[in-house]
């Protein structure tokens, strides 16, 4: 080997061999990366949801979301569900079904089930009875509705077909609010009404560690989800719960949050630094913390590190 590649050689081998300790880098990347929203349409999602620049570890795997331009959507017991309203402090969605969203006549008939480990219905909600492939019946014309080549008819609660709508061939339940519902029986339910009720939703209260959440966020965490457990990501790190005694970023006084970077450059960059500064100068140099602080000038000093009282490692002060 060429003497003037042996240096080269040494760094892409030092790069490749000496690990970087995950608690420190990763964590942090990962305290930053859910900090993202999920951005769609006019909504801006955060936990429990995740997909797009939100990693499967900043949401529970039952809330991941796909974007049409318009609005999020996520997919559960095969059918997919339009957010139309999202209430964070009340871990409430107002949700339509995708499917109904444009026609009462889908490709394909799927009844609604809810995955109730994470997700409940509402209070405000009710159902509406899709009836497909039936023979004519002498019911009342507003009730009926024409797909291609097949006969149907819906009803709620407080519209009764009777038992002849059993010998229709498919039976599909979608939940609408309980005051649309109220809207179709005193408007002659007609199919206008109809429409309005699918597409205006219904309610759903999601349950993915609430509690832990709130406490992780207060505390200046990122919430998160890694092997089927509720993770709060850190600044410096990770807890099943909160955060004890750190901040975030967004919410730190300038000189701690250049502490924290301080302490993330050290650590992170200061073994690769120190390499290469021991094989072209033999010297070591503080370059992660001179870029941080604005000094356009390379040093060699030494620079050690203390435990400040809030956990995190910074430089110890000349």
């Amino acid at each position: 080997m060429h003497l003037h590649l042996f240096p080269v050689f040494l760094i892409l081998l030092f790069m490749f061999m000496v690990p970087v300790p995950r608690v420190v880098c990763g964590y942090s990347q990962q305290f930053v990366s859910c900090g993202a929203q999920y951005e769609c349409g006019n909504m801006n999602i955060s936990y429990p949801f995740w997909g797009g620049s939100r990693p499967p570890y900043c949401g529970h795997p039952g809330f991941e979301l796909t974007c049409d331009g318009e609005a999020p959507e996520f997919t559960m017991k095969e059918a997919s569900y339009r957010i139309l309203d999202i209430n964070n402090s009340s871990h409430t969605l107002t949700v339509a079904r995708a499917d109904y969203w444009d026609s009462y006549c889908p490709p394909t008939y799927v009844n609604t089930t809810l995955n109730e480990s994470i997700f409940s219905y509402n209070a405000t909600d009710t159902d509406v009875n899709l009836y497909y492939d039936c023979p004519q019946l002498t019911i009342k014309p507003s009730n009926q509705f024409n797909c291609t080549n097949i006969i149907g008819y819906y009803t709620t609660l407080d519209l009764n077909l009777g038992e002849s709508i059993g010998s229709c061939g498919v039976y599909v339940t979608v939940p609408i609010f309980k005051s649309a519902a109220t809207a179709i029986v005193s408007g002659g339910g007609t199919l206008t009404l109809l429409t309005e009720a699918l597409k205006g939703g219904f309610g759903l209260e999601w349950n993915a560690s609430n509690n832990l959440c709130t406490e992780c966020v207060e505390s200046g965490g990122q919430c998160g989800y890694t092997s089927n457990q509720f993770t709060c990501y850190c600044p410096n790190g990770y807890s099943p719960s909160t955060c004890q005694n750190t901040s975030s970023p967004s919410g730190m006084h300038r000189n701690n949050f250049i502490r924290y970077i301080a302490f993330v450059s050290q650590t992170c960059m200061r073994p690769f630094i120190t390499f290469l500064d021991i094989v072209f100068s033999g010297g070591t140099l503080d370059f992660g913390i001179d870029f941080v602080l604005g000094r356009a000038s390379l040093r060699q000093s030494s620079f050690p590190l203390e435990l400040e009282g809030n956990g995190l490692l910074v430089p110890e002060p000349h």
